[in-house]
This record gives structure tokens, C-alpha cells and sequence, in this order.
């Protein structure tokens, strides 16, 4: 399963991914290990967007 890209969120303090799942594994809560650039990690599917709405975390003011 490729990932399409990740990245470190700042509002969150996680680290998100963005994948192409099969759809035997697209349910919330399934658990995964994923490779990035060599490096092997547990990872949960999670259904909501992880986000933070009130922008409570953010490390700058616009």
C-alpha cells in the first residue's frame, strides 16, 4: 500500500499519512505498519480528519 505523503502536524503533534488502501482495510481503527523513506511505523486508521478547528495548538497568530 503506497503512501502518498506524510508530513508532521503541528497542531496535532502527529504524524499523518495519506494512502491508496484496499477496501478490506479502509475501517476505522485498523492497525498498519507503514513504511517512510526506509523506516518502519505502527499506524491506526483513524475516520475523522485530524485537525485542530480552533486552531487552539498553533504555534503562530494570523
Amino acid at each position: 500500500m503506497p503512501i502518498c505523503m506524510s508530513a508532521r502536524s503541528t497542531s496535532t503533534n502527529r504524524s499523518l499519512a495519506l494512502a491508496m488502501l484496499r477496501p478490506d482495510y479502509a475501517k476505522e481503527g485498523t492497525r498498519l505498519r507503514i513504511k517512510i523513506l526506509g523506516t518502519t511505523y505502527n499506524a491506526t486508521l483513524v475516520g475523522e480528519s485530524q485537525f485542530d478547528p480552533d486552531n487552539a495548538a498553533a504555534r503562530i497568530v494570523f
